[in-house]
């Protein structure tokens, strides 16, 4: 995943040490040439290190030019104006993120409105999470359907796709028997829960079919920078940068660093739950390895002692 947004360090990367995925910042949050090449290349050193060689789909748009002197990508761009009947990523991919996205989004503001606490305003880093996961839990097999969606290989071509293949068949009131049931189910019972309990604090008057592609008709910003845009980008972005800094809301949703004490009690209760589970073994074993980790770091905190230290410097 690849995230971009306005700010160079926005205010919710304090402290933090890794982040979920790539960030990179750009005046327009737009994905611009300059930083297409750079992911390009570092994906290119990737494959390099495990000696593996691909071919990268790419809509033909300006934003995406041609990179020089790779050795383990091919670039394959698509003709113009194919990108929906083509690209892979079109067929259901996009989506299928999207609807696992927005149900972590609605979950979030379920537990909010339980505890009557304010509507949460994500903050980037929060997003990245939840943009990190919903793709990390997009199936295997609903990569497999959107490719043979998109006639990439002769042999798929010739089993003229049907709507078996559709990793959406089914999105709203039918009979659900795609591979993305659980979360469009899932999706479902929380708008449901909405519907239910918290009609009077917000506007719940929204399908899932509604909810999943609010925004499929928004253009995505991308393209050559004008000169004005350079111009801005040289003489203005770290004053675009501090104002985005600053102006954070009071009700966003900030990562706060967990204390060694809540770390420790957070693992101890998934040791307790670990006894009541189906998957007790592998959550022990996995638990000793956070174990581990967590006492390396707790270890790496802790400023080692000098010998100056012990005399004063008057």
């Amino acid at each position: 995943m690849f995230v971009i947004g306005k700010s160079l360090k926005p205010r919710c990367f304090k402290g933090v040490k890794t982040l979920p995925c790539r960030y990179r910042a750009q005046n327009k949050s737009w994905m611009s040439g300059e930083l297409f090449e750079e992911w390009v290349r570092e994906l290119d050193r990737k494959f390099a290190v495990s000696k593996r060689k691909i071919a990268l789909i790419i809509d033909n748009c300006t934003a995406h030019p041609h990179v020089e002197n790779l050795k383990w990508i091919e670039l394959i761009f698509l003709p113009p104006n194919t990108t929906s009947h083509t690209q892979p990523m079109d067929q259901g991919i996009i989506r299928a993120m999207k609807a696992k996205y927005r149900s972590h989004a609605v979950r979030k503001l379920i537990n909010a409105l339980e505890k009557n606490e304010a509507i949460p305003k994500f903050s980037v880093l929060s997003a990245m999470y939840m943009l990190k996961k919903a793709w990390d839990e997009v199936s295997k097999q609903t990569f497999i359907n959107c490719f043979k969606k998109s006639g990439i290989s002769q042999k798929d071509a010739e089993k003229a796709i049907n709507e078996d293949d559709d990793p959406f068949k089914g999105l709203g009131d039918e009979e659900l028997e795609d591979v993305e049931e659980d979360v469009i189910q899932t999706l479902n019972a929380d708008l449901l829960v909405l519907k239910e309990r918290f009609a009077d604090q917000i506007d719940t008057d929204i399908t899932t079919d509604d909810y999943v592609d609010f925004d499929i008709e928004v253009t995505t910003t991308h393209g050559r920078l004008t000169t004005a845009d350079i111009i801005a980008e040289v003489t203005g972005s770290q004053q675009q940068t501090e104002v985005d800094e600053e102006n954070s809301e009071e009700n966003e949703d900030m990562v706060t660093k967990p204390t060694n004490e809540e770390v420790r009690r957070a693992i101890s209760v998934l040791e307790d739950f670990s006894l009541f589970s189906n998957f007790g073994e592998p959550m022990m074993k996995s638990l000793k390895e956070l174990n581990k980790i967590v006492d390396k770091d707790v270890l790496n905190q802790q400023k080692q002692t000098v010998i100056s230290d012990y005399f004063s410097k008057e």
